[in-house]
């Protein structure tokens, strides 16, 4: 295992006695932890908030992430380290006028010190007019990718935006087969959980949004959302309910480490149980010290018109 604190490979000189990374979706910030023995060696790098840290494992790695918590634990120390700088949760008012996703995303990391990119999402859509009510940054741009049918992530110091249809239509990059009778295993089915249709009314526009999938499900009508055209508040009425659905059947499994599981990548689920089908990890904890992974999934949603 490698460490490298403010890009200097310190590994000889910690001894880490537990690592865990957790790798999420859904606005949330990854979260290193790594308990090291030996504290005194932690006084020398004098360590900040904000510092920059990262770790390696074979052919895994956690990517840029920023000192958040340095707990001495006895002849410990517990370090945690989030995918997000402090800077992303700085509440501010301001407001963006005919400008579209990526120019708001790429004036957002600025703020924050980091890059950015969109996968699979339509950019270049132009918003008449979005207000930024007392949010931190990451909070701001949660609120706007669930509206959009986006699975906001940050990973090695930048925003990234991902298209939850996007992600669903790739290649599977890895497959479990599951019986009934398997330990670590759990499955919830909540199938009265989901919406049937989504309706953005708004004094410009009104459009609704429908899951062939959920036809029992309660209707949902949306208002005081900014939609200004029928194109806006039909893009809104089904990103919100693709979100809102994709909830509703949820998996989590424990296996092997792999470093090919991170989140947004899409699952194959074997085998003769209600959960075989097409799934999306939403987030993995890899325990890079004991070589375990534990994955939530969520189910692949493409009946939503």
């Amino acid at each position: 295992m490698q460490v490298i604190y403010q890009e200097t490979d310190i590994s000889r000189y910690v001894i880490p006695s537990a690592c865990t990374h957790k790798n999420v979706s859904h606005g949330k910030a990854d979260v290193l932890e790594i308990v090291f023995a030996r504290p005194s060696a932690w006084h020398r790098w004098q360590p900040e908030t904000d510092d920059i840290i990262q770790v390696n494992s074979g052919n895994y790695e956690t990517g840029v992430m920023y000192v958040n918590t340095l707990v001495p634990e006895g002849d410990q120390y517990r370090l945690i380290a989030t995918s997000l700088p402090s800077k992303a949760a700085r509440k501010a008012w301001d407001s963006y006028r005919d400008m579209d996703l990526k120019t708001i995303l790429h004036r957002l990391a600025v703020e924050c010190g980091m890059n950015e990119g969109l996968y699979g999402v339509e950019s270049g859509v132009k918003y008449a007019y979005l207000q930024r009510e007392n949010e931190g940054c990451a909070g701001f741009l949660e609120r706007l990718c669930t509206w959009e049918g986006i699975a906001l992530k940050s990973y090695n110091g930048a925003f990234r935006g991902i298209g939850v249809e996007y992600a669903q239509g790739r290649a599977a990059v890895r497959g479990w087969t599951l019986d009934a009778e398997q330990e670590g295993v759990r499955y919830v089915h909540q199938p009265a959980k989901k919406w049937s249709a989504v309706t953005v009314l708004t004094p410009w526009a009104e459009v609704t949004a429908k899951d062939e999938n959920a036809d029992k499900g309660t209707q949902k009508i949306i208002t005081g959302l900014p939609a200004m055209d029928e194109t806006t508040a039909g893009r809104w009425a089904r990103g919100i309910l693709l979100m809102h659905n994709r909830e509703a059947d949820r998996l989590r499994i424990n296996v092997q480490f792999d470093p090919s599981i991170a989140a947004m990548k899409k699952a194959e689920i074997n085998g003769n149980t209600g959960a075989a089908g097409d799934w999306i990890i939403d987030e993995v904890e890899h325990d890079l010290f004991n070589e375990t992974s534990t994955v939530n999934l969520l189910r692949v949603v493409d009946t939503i018109k």
